[in-house]
């Protein structure tokens, strides 16, 4: 059995959006990777396609509407303990809304309109798999 995770990197003019995970999810487990910066997103649901899970994975963390853009990044993974692939997508997302965030606070405790090259500069505790695609965004000077 394999799992499917969509993020979204919300992009408005030079600034990307960025949350801060809980350190505690739903049902008081501890989160994974807490108190770190991430996207918004979450997991595929069945009968699912990934595109509108990104969307509802948006609304549902921060109130916006988005359009999703392309695929900017893809990594798969096997964890041995679950005994699974996990494949994350990272989309290009516009936002369609105005840009009120109104983030989920079961899931996220603060959120920022960042530029990306302040990530390196201001030291933001990142998920891991964000970090290669600041990277390319700095080398490529666009996502």
């Amino acid at each position: 059995m394999n799992g499917l995770i969509v993020h979204a990197l919300i992009k408005d003019d030079d600034r990307v959006l960025i949350l801060k995970r809980n350190k505690w999810r739903a049902g008081n487990r501890l989160n994974a990777e807490p108190e770190k910066w991430d996207f918004a997103g979450g997991t595929v649901e069945k009968r699912e396609l990934p595109k509108d899970a990104v969307i509802r994975e948006v609304f549902e963390e921060t109130g916006l509407k988005v359009k999703v853009n392309k695929i900017i990044y893809e990594s798969s993974n096997y964890d041995e303990s679950k005994d699974k692939v996990f494949t994350t997508l990272v989309y290009e997302c516009a936002v369609l809304s105005d840009l009120e965030v109104k983030i989920n606070e079961e899931e996220h405790s603060a959120f920022e309109w960042v530029r990306i090259d302040e990530i390196k500069e201001r030291d933001y505790d990142l998920v891991r798999y964000i970090v290669p695609i600041f990277d390319m965004c700095l080398l490529n000077k666009e996502v």
